[in-house]
């Protein structure tokens, strides 16, 4: 009842400023009609459009120029009918409590039968006793030709012509390729979205007669297009849910198995080692900190060296674990191989013999498929990244967007312990080196008993 009140206000002050007010409570009846005829219509329906009606009629008959005209208007005779069938509807509804269960249809059928027949009797009387008739307007939205045969000085108006295609395009834009979803959708869903799809309908009809009323179609093509647009945008996130699960899920999961061993060293890229330490709670030799370029210049070392020297490497700085971010399997751009070069330009500032030239093509590219450099092609990164990677996508670096040879890459120092769903994260277990083997240590043992 408050919501109808609420409705009934703002379409009253509509009555006072606008002769186009009919639209809206004729939209509005016919969406209780068509409740009515689909068997939808419920006691919450009944009880919003009475109060609605009355109120509306009330402010109607209040306002001076109007009077007492829409009580014989033909603009008003639907809301009319709607009001006594919705009534009819209500005591069908009460009095099928009274009566056996198996008499509660064919009483509906009677009170609401006989309500649409008094309805249509009182129309027709007051058509042939010239009290109602439908004003020239009216006629010309129910009939398109009515103006150009009848009222030539209507059509005449530029505005009352029918629109093109173009006007569509050029008032509503990509609204009117989103609202046709939006209708389709709000038709099938019901409920409150049923009344936003009829209001559609109806706005599109009358929109198509006189280019004027493209203002009516405006907010309900907007609000279409809007209910379109979202459900749009809804699957397409719903799909990019479903591309990356797995490393949302599984960093979570692997940073909460390395808290179990807290004297675990990590090697990282400098950029995100800060969030590592943070959230896993984990050692790692730089953190995003950049006062110490030395460390970072080192790790920059470690990616772009040989396996051996980053092995040892790693062994001075007693790493237990080497992370690497890769994204040529998600296409993934902003991974670690896209970052070497900066590596190695920190890195050359602190260690000379690293030289950006020497991780570059031919034309002076960075490229990791034909024509990559020696120097690349023999870096940790670049053996980290691409273990195993043939074998998944037959050597195709989505990321690069470059075919890759990868078949062949042996690790001797490092042994994969992690690779998550989409190979973005890839972890790496740093093996120990044996500094005595076992019959040197018993000498060493017996020397000493």
């Amino acid at each position: 009842m408050i919501s109808a009140l609420l409705a009934a206000l703002p379409s009253a002050y509509m009555v006072s400023a606008w002769g186009g007010y009919v639209f809206l409570i004729n939209a509005i009846a016919i969406h209780v009609f068509a409740l009515c005829v689909l068997g939808l219509i419920t006691p919450k329906h009944e009880v919003a459009y009475i109060v609605f009606y009355v109120i509306i009629t009330a402010c109607c008959i209040n306002i001076p120029f109007l009077n007492f005209t829409p009580l014989w208007s033909s603009e008003h005779m639907a809301s009319h009918g709607v009001f006594v069938l919705v009534i009819a509807s209500a005591v069908a509804r009460f009095a099928s409590s009274l009566v056996p269960k198996d008499l509660v249809k064919d009483l509906q059928a009677w009170v609401i039968g006989l309500a649409g027949l008094l309805i249509l009797i009182v129309l027709l009387i007051l058509a042939l006793t010239g009290k109602t008739a439908w004003s020239p307007r009216s006629l010309t939205l129910l009939d398109p030709t009515y103006a150009t045969k009848y009222i030539p000085i209507v059509a005449s108006v530029s505005e009352h012509q029918p629109p093109t295609w173009s006007t569509y395009f050029l008032d509503l834009h990509m609204i009117m390729f989103l609202a046709p979803l939006g209708l389709i959708l709000s038709l099938q869903r019901g409920g409150g979205l049923f009344f936003v799809g009829l209001y559609g309908v109806l706005a599109c009809y009358f929109s198509a007669v006189m280019v004027r009323l493209v203002l009516v179609l405006s907010p309900a093509a907007s609000i279409l297009a809007g209910i379109g647009a979202a459900t749009l945008v809804a699957g397409v996130l719903s799909q990019c849910r479903k591309v990356y699960p797995g490393d949302s899920v599984c960093c979570p999961l692997h940073l909460d198995g390395l808290c179990s061993a807290f004297e675990q060293k990590h090697l990282y890229g400098w950029d995100y080692g800060y969030q590592v330490s943070e959230v896993g709670n984990r050692t790692v030799f730089v953190d995003n900190n950049t006062w110490n370029s030395t460390h970072i210049a080192t790790v920059g070392l470690a990616f772009g060296s040989e396996e051996f020297q980053a092995y040892e490497i790693a062994q001075d700085l007693d790493v237990d674990y080497v992370f690497v971010v890769f994204g040529g399997m998600a296409r993934f751009s902003s991974d670690d191989l896209n970052k070497l070069i900066w590596m190695i330009r920190i890195a050359s500032g602190v260690f000379p013999d690293m030289q950006q030239s020497d991780y570059l093509g031919p034309k002076g590219q960075f490229t990791v498929g034909e024509g990559a450099p020696n120097a690349l092609l023999n870096s940790l990164l670049y053996k980290l990244s691409y273990q195993h990677f043939g074998k998944a996508t037959k050597g195709f670096d989505f990321a690069r967007r470059t075919q890759v040879n990868a078949g062949d890459i042996v690790l001797k120092h490092f042994e994969e312990v992690f690779t998550s769903e989409n190979w973005v994260v890839r972890i790496y277990k740093v093996r120990k080196a044996d500094n005595r083997d076992a019959r040197m240590l018993n000498a060493i043992e017996s020397a000493f008993h």
